[in-house]
């Protein structure tokens, strides 16, 4: 009896560390992504209802990115991990339009001050 429960809870640890993988190789590229834009100097002139959410997601990954590390490191015993990459998935997909809209605002605002 001990030892099923121990097998199980190994393969619950297993399964996180594997979620947790998919979620970093999900976030991490979107994060340095967001980043990237956010660092930029032009974005101090982009209107805070499109650079808001990118911020906001911004921290979002990086802290999906921070637990994920954790979850790996730990061997999956620790597992305040999200339950539903799905979700997560979403998350990318809007923060990819989000950041469309701005980098198209800042097209046009480059072309606008040559």
């Amino acid at each position: 009896m001990e030892r099923a429960l121990s097998q199980k809870a190994a393969k619950a640890a297993e399964t996180m560390v594997k979620l947790a993988t998919v979620i970093l190789s999900k976030v991490s590229p979107a994060k340095v992504s967001l980043d990237s834009l956010l660092s930029k100097e032009e974005m101090e002139i982009i209107p805070m209802i499109i650079k808001g959410p990118l911020v906001h997601f911004a921290a979002k990954f990086a802290a999906y990115e921070e637990n994920a590390k954790e979850v790996i490191d730990s061997g999956g015993i620790v597992s305040p991990m999200v339950d539903d990459i799905k979700d997560v998935t979403k998350e990318i997909g809007e923060a990819k339009r989000q950041s469309v809209l701005a980098g198209q605002m800042l097209a046009t605002l480059a072309r606008s001050s040559q």
